[in-house]
């Protein structure tokens, strides 16, 4: 499952690049990219996913706690396809997926996203995506705009928990010429399947990770007392860093115990 889940990111991250590189470059001189006043191919995408949690639990504890737990328990949970997130600030995070190789191209997707927990949702929001890796692909970051939403729910009763999700991802790209010259519904669309196939994959494992994490963390007070101090962990690393030289980013990532 793992190694079919790797698969899948590595796919839908080659398609997103190899889409946004056919929307913003010549495919015969390769110039330097250039970019008109407005970004008028978009691409928008809504999922919705929800999973059920374990309905036994220690005394003392619920669903709704968890839930609820500092932002900063989110570098604990184990992500799909190998991504890594680290907290850079307080309720600020980076998603970062390994590298993709293709042909001559190498991609190294960075997603910068703040984490707001409220008494009954956890939102996620993101409006800034770098792509470092080989020079062509970096020449793309600027070659489109985007915003990602993704919010966390939950029902807590006693025979009935489950955490629900929505997200909504809207893009815009600027494609120069000579591609600014193919019909925008065909861009569209292309960009639209891809990016729909990436967001259901995706939410439906992270919740699912959440799920397999809630049941552990609400039935062991030995790993609530772990993640506790996990947590502290990352929230020091994170203050260390925030001190040190700029740019620079914690050592302490998710999945780690």
């Amino acid at each position: 499952m793992a190694r079919r889940g790797h698969q899948w990111a590595r796919a839908w991250i080659f398609l997103v690049v190899l889409f946004l590189h056919h929307s913003s470059s010549s495919t015969t001189s390769r110039p330097p990219l250039r970019f008109g006043p407005r970004f008028n191919t978009i691409v928008q995408v809504s999922s919705s996913s929800e999973v059920r949690c374990a309905l036994t639990s220690d005394p003392g504890v619920s669903l709704t706690d968890y839930m609820t737990l500092p932002s900063a328990q989110y570098v604990c949970i184990p992500l799909p396809a190998r991504a890594q997130l680290t907290r850079v600030a307080t309720d600020e995070f980076v998603l970062s997926v390994p590298a993709v190789k293709f042909f001559f191209l190498n991609c190294l997707p960075r997603v910068f996203c703040s984490v707001t927990t409220d008494a009954d949702a956890v939102t996620i929001r993101s409006s800034k995506c770098i792509l470092g890796g080989s020079a062509a692909v970096e020449r793309l970051n600027a070659a489109y705009k985007f915003s990602v939403t993704t919010r966390f729910r939950w029902v807590d009763k006693p025979h009935d928990k489950r955490i629900l999700s929505t997200s909504d991802i809207l893009v815009f790209v600027d494609p120069p010429p000579p591609f600014n010259a193919f019909p925008r519904p065909v861009l569209e669309s292309t960009g639209n399947f891809v990016m729909q196939s990436a967001l259901d994959f995706i939410e439906k494992e992270f919740i699912r990770s959440l799920a397999n994490d809630y049941a552990r963390w609400a039935s062991s007070a030995d790993y609530r007392e772990r993640r506790a101090r996990n947590t502290a962990a990352a929230v020091a690393a994170s203050d260390v860093a925030a001190g040190a030289t700029a740019g620079t980013l914690p050592t302490y990532v998710s999945g780690e115990r």
